[in-house]
This record gives C-alpha cells, sequence and structure tokens, in this order.
C-alpha cells in the first residue's frame, strides 16, 4: 500500500479531521462542538455554585450556534443545557430558560441580522428583566403560605434575614479562626450583618446591574468567539464613541433628587437609590469612553488610555465623577456624537 503524501497524512491526523469538520460548518457538528464547550464553560461557572452556570462564560458557544445556524439550533441547546442544570438544581431550570434564551440565543439571532449591539444589549437585558421579574413574581405568590404579594413579600424578607444572620455567623467565626479576639470577631459579624442590611432596599437595582453587566461581558465573549471561528459579526464601536441614552441622564438626575430630598426610610428615597445604583452603572461607562477619547486627541497611546482609566476606577470616588462626566456629555454632546448620526 503506497505511504500517503503530506496532504493526505494532514487530513487524517485528529487535528486535519476536526479542522474539516469545523469547515465544513454542519449544524450538528457545531450543536456537538458547541454543547462539549457550553459543558466546560458550565462546569466552570459551577466552582462558584449553581448560579455560577448562568455567567457570561456559558454565553459563547450558544450565541455562536445561533448566529451560525438560527435560533432553532441555539434554542434547542439553550433547552438542554437548561434541564441539565434543573437536575443539578430544581429551582434554576426557569430562570436558565429565560437567561440561555433571552441571552445569548437572541444576540446570537440579532447580530447575525446585522443589528447594532448597543440595540441588541439593550433588548436581551430589558427581555430578561421583563421575563425574570413575571417568573419571580408568580413563583412567590405560588409558593407563599396563604398566597397574595403581602405574604410573599414577608416571605422574601424572612429568608434575607435568615441568609444575612448565617452570613454574618460566618463572617464571625472565621474572624475567631483568624486569631481574632471574641469583641472583635463579635464586631466584624456585626458589620457584615449592617451591610446587608443596608443591601436591602437596593437588591433590584443591584440585581438589574449584574444581569446588565453578565449580559454585557456575555455580548463581548461572544464577539470575541465569533471572530475566533472566522465569522464576521457587526463590528463593535469604538470604546471612544460609546455612549449612554439621554433618558438615563435624566434618570440619574430624577434619582439623585429622591435620594436627597427624602429620607432614605421613605419610599422615595428607596426608588431614589435604586434609579442611583443603576443609571450610574451605565454613565461612569460613558464618562470612562468620554475621558478615553480625550485621552486620544491628546496624542496619548491606547496602552497608556487603557491603563489610565483601570487605575482611575480604583480611586473610590471615580464612579461619581465618571457618571457626572456621563450626563454632562448626554446634555452636551461634547464629542458630536448626536450630530455626526443626524
Amino acid at each position: 500500500m503506497p505511504p500517503d503524501d503530506e496532504t493526505n497524512g494532514r487530513s487524517r491526523s485528529p487535528l486535519g479531521a476536526a479542522l474539516k469538520l469545523a469547515a465544513a460548518r454542519s449544524p450538528a457538528v457545531d450543536a456537538g462542538l458547541a454543547l462539549v464547550a457550553a459543558l466546560v464553560l458550565g462546569g466552570i461557572g459551577l466552582l462558584f455554585g449553581p448560579w455560577g452556570a448562568l455567567l457570561f462564560v456559558s454565553w459563547p458557544p450558544l450565541a455562536v450556534l445561533t448566529y451560525r445556524h438560527g435560533w432553532g439550533w441555539g434554542g434547542g441547546l439553550a433547552g438542554v443545557l437548561s434541564l441539565g442544570l434543573g437536575l443539578i438544581s430544581p429551582g434554576l431550570l426557569p430562570y436558565a430558560l429565560v437567561v440561555w434564551l433571552l441571552g445569548p440565543v437572541w444576540c446570537g439571532w440579532r447580530l447575525h441580522q446585522e443589528v447594532a449591539v448597543g440595540q441588541v444589549l439593550a433588548e436581551s437585558v430589558l427581555g430578561q428583566a421583563a421575563a425574570l421579574l413575571v417568573i419571580g413574581a408568580v413563583t412567590l405568590v405560588a409558593t407563599a403560605p396563604g398566597g397574595g404579594l403581602a405574604a410573599a413579600a414577608a416571605l422574601v424578607l424572612r429568608d434575607y434575614g435568615n441568609f444575612a444572620q448565617s452570613t454574618a455567623e460566618a463572617a464571625r467565626s472565621a474572624a475567631l479562626a483568624g486569631g481574632s479576639t471574641a469583641s472583635q470577631a463579635a464586631a466584624q459579624g456585626q458589620l457584615y450583618l449592617q451591610q446587608l442590611h443596608a443591601f436591602l432596599p437596593i437588591a433590584p437595582a443591584l440585581a438589574a446591574t449584574l444581569l446588565l453587566c453578565n449580559t454585557g461581558l456575555g455580548v463581548l465573549w461572544s464577539q470575541g468567539a465569533l471572530r475566533i471561528v472566522r465569522d464576521e459579526p457587526k463590528p463593535l464601536p469604538a470604546f471612544g464613541t460609546w455612549s449612554s441614552p439621554p433618558w438615563l441622564a435624566v434618570a440619574y438626575l430624577v434619582g439623585l433628587g429622591l435620594f436627597f430630598l427624602w429620607p432614605q426610610n421613605t419610599a422615595q428615597g428607596v426608588i431614589g437609590a435604586n434609579l442611583l445604583t443603576v443609571s450610574q452603572a451605565v454613565l461612569l461607562v460613558h464618562g470612562g469612553a468620554l475621558l478615553y477619547f480625550a485621552a486620544a486627541r491628546l496624542g496619548l497611546g491606547r496602552g497608556f488610555r487603557m491603563v489610565g482609566l483601570a487605575l482611575l476606577l480604583l480611586i473610590p470616588i471615580s464612579a461619581e465623577v465618571l457618571a457626572v462626566l456621563g450626563v454632562v456629555d448626554s446634555a452636551l454632546d461634547m464629542r458630536r456624537l448626536r450630530t455626526q448620526k443626524t
């Protein structure tokens, strides 16, 4: 039997076979590769608990499969993964379905339609938030004793109180194990308890911010994964041109007014704190993009701009300063972005 030539040898090697299968772009092959990748990434996420599997690390396989072969294939894989996660933690099944279907599957489908990334991100976040809110409300009403929103709210507060107490006790025990005195350990536990109680009024805003960050990172990772497999999605705009919608600056100012004009334990104060938390998270990125743009105009190199912005974020008050810059740019359009679009 004649020896294989170089091409034959390469095609019969495992690497050559894998490359040949990938080049074929078969839906079944892509689905199998996406499943393996999703299981590996989901396993990494599970190291941080069942909720960790819903982090953005599991987005790229679903988004790439949907981008290449449509929402049917992506949605099917999302359903399989959701059922698998549901076996590990049954309570997560509906949330996994929503996050994966309205997250990477929706984004992969919309990116294939060449919709702007900012619009894709907004659609995905709003869709996930609305669906999760409905699921959470229905679940609470169905499981609360006696039914009703009041009973459900009381149940949530009770569970959160138990969580806060157990966390404070764990902090106290850790401090004791670390060599602290009994009084120092008790003070450490009390500090954790106070912080968790302080976070309770802005829990909706923290959840929305986490969802926004998770979706944003998921979109960025998915864009990178598509380029790695040699697809060309609609490119991201340059960071120096990023901006937030003008109505977000209005929400920030309204939240600022409600937070400082009313006591913090009133409904107006709580609404203001939530508005501030969510809007500031987006506006600080807007302000960072403005500074990045200004540094580029001054001739500073890209590496210097990135390092400088990262160091700036380490300053405690930088979030507030960058958010204010985002508000000012929303009003003045200092980069003339709206003029260019017009």
